[in-house]
C-alpha cells in the first residue's frame, strides 16, 4: 500500500450543502475504499486547508480515481502527495 497526505478545501457549494462534516468524510471513505485503500485518519482543521486526510491506497492511479470521483460531487477541492514513510525513504536514500 502506498500512503497519501490529502489536504482539502471545501467549496462554497459544498458549505452550502452539507449540513454535517460527517458527510463529506463518508464521501471519502467510500471512494477510497472503493479503489481498495482505506482513511487513517481525517482531521478537520483551522488555517489553509479544512481538512487532511492520511490514506492508504494501492497505487497513484487508484488514488487519482478515487480523487477525481470525490471532485465530481463539486464539494470539495483537493491537493494529495505521496507520503514516503521516514524509515523507508532512509533506506532508498542509502541504496
Amino acid at each position: 500500500m502506498m500512503n497519501f497526505i490529502v489536504f482539502g478545501h471545501f467549496t462554497q457549494t459544498g458549505v452550502e450543502k452539507v449540513m454535517n462534516v460527517k458527510e463529506c468524510s463518508l464521501e471519502l471513505e467510500t471512494l477510497v475504499h472503493s479503489v481498495g485503500g482505506k482513511v487513517r485518519d481525517l482531521y478537520y482543521t483551522l488555517g489553509t486547508y479544512d481538512f487532511v486526510a492520511y490514506v492508504e491506497a494501492p497505487d497513484e492511479r487508484g488514488m487519482l480515481k478515487a480523487m477525481m470521483e470525490l471532485a465530481k460531487f463539486g464539494m470539495m477541492r483537493t491537493e494529495t502527495l505521496i507520503a514516503v514513510p521516514a524509515k523507508e525513504a532512509a533506506q532508498i536514500i542509502k541504496t
